[in-house]
Formats: structure tokens, C-alpha cells, sequence
């Protein structure tokens, strides 16, 4: 890419879009925030609060249109993804797109292969992979051996449904945290497994949706990864066990109190060797993450080619809530 700073667009200017403006603010030597666009066009104007912003847009058709943006971030309910994504590729943008990447697995491949043939990069926001807990986690993976063992608890608690669209989907909590460490297991097992059983549940009547869910991923060895989410947990409990065959490690984040602030802990054989706030905040390293692969011609981490097992395992749970069993997981060749 050929200018210093990227030109971004913002689709969406609502809860996790201002987290994205607010990453966008922190990176201004990088990116300038071009244009903007929201259903209710005060919340975009709004939005002006957190990032300069050089025009807003009436729509989305309008800001994809315009000449001067060169990538989009694309902060919608996941139902839209789809459409979007392969409307942003078809103007020649460059895509961001808040996990989960899409509605079901064979939307995820259209837009894979739309990417493909526009020559574009897509990237999903799978956020917790960029945590400095995390990454030094993945690092040190081989001091404990071969993982046959994980277990995450993300249980959270919202007393509303912070954004109307929560209410408005019948399956939420699968796809909406489900899909942060269903990505997180197969990151840190580098393999996607052979079945899955999940159960989802509606327990908090605020949500129109289920708002609990367990699931179960079996991999090659006897290996295993359980995922525990919940959205009405307080206080919450965020924290992923790894045991490999020579030692554990521990991963937990706590609250700062700034929106979308973390902090994270590690503790690696039950010696703790990373605690901090994060800082940058995770939506900053990813964004940064983005713009460097653009203008350094390479792929990104989290590109939606290497998200879509996700969306493999995110269906085969889907049926297997429906079936009561464990299920297969597709394999793509």
C-alpha cells in the first residue's frame, strides 16, 4: 500500500463498533478513520466523540462506494457478515469482520472465497488470541508437552442485553462466545477436532435467546477441550486450564472497569509469570495487526481462512443440539 496511514470505514457504530473507533484512536499514526455508518445515523455522528471522523455515510452501499476507503471494519449483528463482507469485497475493500465470522459454515466459505478471487484480505475479530497472556501462552506451549486437556470457563454477566439484536436471534451464546474459544482451543491445539457435543440453554428471561451453553470438543489421542459460557455469572469467571503431558498452564483475565478494558494473568506449573492490565487493549493489537499485514503484503493472524474450522465446529455443535449427540465435525479438503 502506497499511502502511510490506512483509510478505514466503520460499519456499525454501536457497542463493539466504538470499541473498534476507540482501537482506530490509539493507532491515528496508522489509520485515519475515513467514513461511517450506522442505521441511526446520531449514533454514527455520535461516534465523532471517540475518533475524528471525516463523513458519515447514510448506508452502507453509499460508504462502499466511496473512493477514499481503503478497508472496512464491519461491527454488525453476524447475521449480516455475509452479505456485507462480500459486498465490501466486491468495492475492492479490504474486510475486518466482528466474529463470529458468519452465520454457518458455508457462508464463511463463500466469503473465503470471495477474498480469494477480489485478491482481498479478510480478517474476523477473534480478539482473544491478541491478549499478552495469551501470545506467551502459545508460545511456551512446549514446556508443557503434548496438550491433551483444556477447560475454559467464560462466564460473564450483562443485566440486559447491552444491544437490541442480542433479543432479536434464536442461538446467541454459542456464536457470540462460543466462537472466541472454540477459535482459541483450535489455535492452541493447531487441530480441529473430530466431534462435538453442545448444549444450549435459556435461563435469564431478559434474553430472547439461550444465554448458557456447554461444549464438548474431541480431538485426536483422547484429547479434549471443554468450553463453559454463560452471560449471567457475577462475579465472572474468565479463565482457560491447559495440561499437557509435562505441566499446566492457566490463563485468567479480570475486569478494569474502562469498557472492553482487561487485565491478564498466567501462571505456567502453578508459577505466576505474567500479570498486568492490558495494554494496548486487545482491540488495539488486533486492528494494528490488520494494518500491518496490509502494508506488508502478508496474511493476518486470524484471516478468514484459518477461521473457518470455527464455523466447522460451530455447525457441527448446532446439530448436535439439535440430535442430543455427539457429532461429527466436517473436514474441508
Amino acid at each position: 500500500m502506497a499511502q502511510e496511514r490506512l483509510n478505514l470505514g466503520i460499519i456499525g457504530t454501536g457497542r463493539i463498533g466504538r470499541a473498534h473507533l476507540a482501537a482506530a484512536a490509539d493507532l491515528k499514526d496508522k489509520i485515519r478513520v475515513v467514513a461511517a455508518t450506522n442505521r441511526r445515523r446520531e449514533k454514527a455522528e455520535s461516534a465523532r466523540g471517540i475518533v475524528p471522523i471525516d463523513r458519515i455515510h447514510e448506508d452502507t452501499t453509499s460508504l462502499l462506494a466511496d473512493p477514499d476507503v481503503d478497508a472496512v471494519i464491519i461491527c454488525l449483528p453476524f447475521v449480516l457478515h455475509h452479505q456485507t463482507t462480500l459486498a465490501a469485497l466486491r468495492a475492492g475493500k479490504h474486510v475486518m469482520v466482528e466474529k463470529p465470522m458468519a452465520s454457518n459454515a458455508d457462508e464463511a466459505a463463500d466469503m473465503v472465497a470471495g477474498a480469494r478471487s477480489a485478491g482481498k484480505t479478510v480478517m474476523v475479530g477473534q480478539s482473544r488470541r491478541f491478549s499478552d497472556a495469551a501470545r506467551m501462552a502459545h508460545d511456551l506451549r512446549p514446556r508443557i508437552g503434548n496438550i491433551f486437556r483444556m477447560v475454559t470457563n467464560f462466564m460473564v454477566r450483562f443485566a440486559q442485553p447491552p444491544t437490541d439484536w442480542w433479543s432479536d436471534t434464536g442461538e446467541l451464546i454459542m456464536p457470540l462466545q462460543g466462537s472466541h474459544y472454540i477459535d482459541f482451543a483450535l489455535w492452541f491445539k493447531e487441530e480441529i477436532p473430530h466431534s462435538v457435543f453442545s448444549r444450549t440453554r435459556r435461563f435469564n428471561p431478559v434474553f430472547g435467546a439461550s444465554d448458557e451453553g456447554d461444549i464438548l470438543m474431541e480431538f485426536s489421542g483422547a484429547a479434549s477441550a471443554a468450553v463453559h459460557l454463560s452471560l449471567s455469572t457475577n462475579p465472572h469467571i474468565h479463565e482457560t486450564v491447559v495440561i499437557g503431558t509435562d505441566g499446566v498452564m492457566k490463563i485468567a483475565e479480570y475486569a478494569t472497569g474502562v469498557p472492553f478494558g482487561i487485565g491478564t494473568r498466567l501462571w505456567l506449573n502453578d508459577e505466576l509469570i505474567h500479570s498486568g492490565d492490558q495494554n494496548p487493549g486487545l482491540y488495539t493489537v488486533q486492528l494494528a495487526e490488520f494494518v500491518d499485514a496490509l502494508q506488508q503484503g502478508r496474511t493476518p493472524i486470524a484471516d478468514a481462512a484459518s477461521v473457518l474450522p470455527v464455523m466447522d465446529v460451530l455447525q457441527a455443535a448446532r446439530h448436535s443440539q439439535e440430535s442430543g449427540r455427539m457429532e461429527p465435525v466436517h473436514q474441508r479438503s
